[in-house]
């Protein structure tokens, strides 16, 4: 029975050292960072062969020659080439490592959701508890939560809702760790790739000193 078992085992691990050997590609589904010329947004890296990375991109983007994809510990730079309105290729400067970013066991499912690439932002938002409400600035985001500053006191388990100026509805989350003045939430419900994508095109776009923007508040009826 033993040696049944590790048949299966072997059955169900992949292996992709001879696709990469002979330069095919390999599919892939995992959430990069690609920095282009607008700024940072997340990507679904499709696939990915000797040279190059097939990438979905759900937002307007122009092909550029000076790009950067990371995807877990993996750093690729290269252009940007467009195939379609929402999909293009990275053709990096140097070979791609497929095995690597494959056995990177930040980028495995069963790593959990904290491990999603997360782009670093500077936003004004507002943490509610209750009828408490809390001023903090968003330091980093991603798909599934969110660093924030703050110098009100928090604790782990809080059920927040954070009000983000370009989000119709507040985010629901949980607070799930808290070091010095800072906190991390995670989402009740992940936030859609394209979403997540527009508002960080918004934050590129200055505002007037003159006009500050006050969190709405949010009815309960």
């Amino acid at each position: 029975m033993g040696r049944a078992q590790v048949n299966q085992d072997e059955r169900i691990t992949p292996h992709f050292g001879a696709a990469t050997q002979a330069g095919r590609s390999v599919t892939t589904y995992r959430v990069a960072m690609l920095t282009i010329n607008a700024g940072p947004v997340l990507c679904l890296v499709r696939a990915l062969s000797g040279c190059v990375a097939t990438l979905d991109i759900d937002m307007p983007f122009t092909a550029q020659d000076n790009a950067v994809l990371e995807i877990g510990r993996e750093r690729l730079t290269g252009a940007l080439v467009k195939t379609g309105d929402k999909s293009a290729e990275l053709r990096s400067r140097e070979p791609i490592d497929i095995a690597a970013i494959l056995a990177d066991p930040s980028l495995l499912a069963s790593a959990g959701r904290r491990t999603l690439p997360r782009v670093e932002v500077d936003a004004r938002a507002r943490i509610d508890i209750g009828q408490h409400r809390i001023p903090a600035q968003v330091r980093d985001i991603s798909t599934d939560g969110l660093r924030i500053f703050t110098e009100e006191l928090l604790s782990i388990g809080d059920e927040v809702r954070v009000v983000l100026k370009g989000f119709d509805r507040p985010l629901l989350g949980m607070v799930r760790w808290c070091i010095g003045d800072h906190a991390g939430v995670e989402f009740v419900q992940r936030l859609p790739i394209s979403r997540l994508n527009a508002w960080l095109a918004s934050q590129s776009v200055s505002e007037p000193e003159e006009a500050p923007w006050s969190p709405p508040v949010i009815s309960k009826s």
